[in-house]
């Protein structure tokens, strides 16, 4: 079987997850490794199934140790523009990815554990953040609206563990809607939402919206 060409390895690869790129593929042979470096391959950084990646390691690993071998294994890291963090993500890890990316674009925090003080801490270094996917507890966070509420065009809530706000969910998106002015998507997996409060959200700049029913 012939080699195949450095840019359909590319296109392959570029539809890969980034565990597959970081615990696999780069390890086959140098052409192969090669291409896994290429910055296409790199646009999403994806380490959300983190029992998937673990599996394939031997040995315990932090997420600290992971996403520093992802951004070794990629050629440019200014190319990354989403990155979709673990719930094992803390707040000093989130430190370290604004570090290293302050130029990501979309950014995808699940962990319900908010350390207010690290989250701020970490929130303030992005410079072009224009999405995000957090817990509910996190948009009510004085120093993230003020930093982010005419920023953020895209939010996605997720319901996290023992949020307050769980059981005054309509308030919420009409509360989001509010401080996040130049807001065009919002999703809400999840939360149940009456046809009253659907249809207050029409009238906001909300150009897509999405959840879990009435």
């Amino acid at each position: 079987m012939p080699d195949l060409s450095y840019d359909l390895l590319v296109s392959i690869f570029s539809r890969l997850s980034s565990g597959d790129l970081i615990v696999g593929v780069a390890a086959v042979c140098s052409s192969w490794r090669a291409a896994a470096r290429d910055p296409q391959c790199w646009r999403i950084l994806d380490l959300s199934d983190w029992n998937s990646i673990t599996a394939r390691v031997p040995v315990p690993v932090r997420f600290s140790q992971v996403f520093k071998r992802a951004l070794a294994l990629a050629r440019d890291s200014e190319c990354i523009e989403k990155a979709y963090l673990p719930r094992v993500a803390t707040g000093r890890d989130l430190i370290l990815v604004s570090n290293r990316l302050p130029n990501l674009l979309y950014l995808s925090f699940p962990n319900h554990k908010l350390n207010e003080k690290k989250i701020c801490t970490a929130m303030a270094n992005f410079k072009s953040l224009k999405g995000i996917e957090a817990v509910e507890g996190f948009f009510f966070l004085p120093k993230i609206r003020a930093r982010f509420g005419t920023s953020f065009t895209e939010i996605k809530i997720l319901i996290g563990e023992g949020e307050i706000w769980r059981n005054d969910n309509e308030y919420l998106a009409l509360f989001v809607c509010k401080e996040f002015p130049k807001l065009r998507k919002l999703e809400m997996p999840g939360f149940c939402l009456h046809e009253h409060e659907l249809q207050a959200c029409q009238k906001t700049a909300i150009e897509f919206f999405n959840s879990h029913g009435f």
